[in-house]
């Protein structure tokens, strides 16, 4: 009955949740683009409608369905030109839901880091800091915009004390910035906040390893120093002309 009051009526925006359901099986790709279109005069937005649209597109592992690659971009290129047509308190009490059940799990299905980014800027803009963090660290990291992506991890960390994924995200750039004092630090604390997850033990314990190696160099390059102290005392020379480098 719905799809023949659509059909009639030219699919009104009004009507879009309504017609999404209709065809959220047969159709995923209509469905989407109605709930999209239809998103600022629904006052809300079924989840249920928004994950089973998505699993029509995304496999189980997190990729998308090749078969439905190409109207995966239409809905993204649906979804972007709505958040442009929108106002901040719309991208969040309307777009932002499609985004975090839907549109999200297509952008990283397909990679595609730039969007993220530039779609979690507006959602960071839209509500002063409030949505978007997380998403844009993590895609500014992946493009290599890391000084964006420590700064966004902060941010989020300092807001959200208890979330495990940000805090192990900036333990992996401050491991990579040399810093493993700070990197094992926050990789403990993750481990703590949800010892279940195996990744955060791992990155706690592989730090451990590179302290362990790092004393043993220490230990090495100490003796080594003290050989050549006790050879230079023994030959009357200074030990301030000792090159204690380690050039091996």
């Amino acid at each position: 009955m719905i799809e023949l009051a659509g059909e009639l009526l030219d699919y009104p925006p009004e009507l879009g949740s309504e017609l999404a359901w209709q065809y959220r099986e047969s159709n995923p790709l209509k469905a989407a683009k109605f709930l999209i279109s239809g998103a600022l005069h629904s006052q809300y937005i079924s989840t249920h409608i928004l994950d089973g649209i998505r699993s029509a597109f995304v496999e189980k592992n997190g990729e998308i369905n090749p078969s439905a690659l190409e109207d995966t971009r239409e809905v993204i290129k649906a979804y972007l030109a709505q958040v442009e047509l929108s106002d901040k308190s719309q991208i969040i009490e309307s777009l932002l839901p499609i985004y975090q059940h839907l549109i999200r799990a297509l952008l990283f299905g397909v990679d595609d880091y730039s969007l993220v980014r530039e779609l979690s800027l507006k959602f960071i803009q839209a509500s002063n800091e409030e949505d978007g963090l997380f998403d844009f660290a993590y895609s500014s990291y992946h493009l290599d915009r890391v000084s964006d992506a420590e700064e966004a991890y902060k941010k989020l960390i300092d807001r959200e004390t208890e979330n495990d994924a940000a805090i192990n995200n900036l333990a992996v750039i401050y491991e990579n910035q040399g810093k493993l004092d700070d990197a094992f630090s926050l990789y403990k604390k993750a481990a703590e906040i949800r010892p279940e997850e195996k990744l955060y033990s791992s990155n706690s314990n592989r730090i451990t390893t590179r302290f362990e190696k790092r004393s043993k160099s220490q230990a090495k390059i100490k003796s080594e120093f003290d050989k050549r102290k006790a050879v230079a005392t023994e030959l009357g020379i200074s030990e301030d002309i000792l090159d204690i480098s380690n050039h091996s």
